[in-house]
């Protein structure tokens, strides 16, 4: 009979354990503009390549975003704010538990010009 508590005690420390683990990563960074000043109210769009999804997040007030809870993969990172040009960076790839900080360096441009950098 003890063994059988035992075991039933193992089983729900390793099912605690499982439950704990960490399938995601996140995706961070500031958006600054050409002086080094924090760039407000930005929108970052993150896309997940392979199944093409998006999901856009809001600099705040210090230019900073924060995009938790991303499936491992390959995403596109891009900026766009009004008064300067749209960043796009490509090619970046996301690992399990991972905090990948991509920073933008903005620079004053019309809206219909893009700037791409692929990893």
């Amino acid at each position: 009979m003890s063994s059988v508590i035992r075991l039933l005690v193992l089983s729900c420390v390793a099912a605690g354990l499982m439950l704990g683990q960490v399938t995601t990563g996140t995706i961070l960074g500031v958006v600054l503009d050409s002086s080094g000043s924090p760039v407000a109210g930005a929108q970052v769009t993150i896309t997940e390549i392979e199944k093409n999804t998006s999901q856009t997040y809001t600099t705040d007030a210090a230019g900073a975003f924060n995009a938790p809870f991303l499936v491992p993969g390959t995403y596109t990172v891009s900026v766009e704010v009004k008064g300067f040009k749209k960043e796009v960076r490509s090619g970046i790839t996301l690992q399990v538990d991972q905090k990948a900080r991509i920073d933008f360096n903005l620079t004053v441009g019309q809206v219909t010009e893009t700037v791409t950098v692929t990893a």
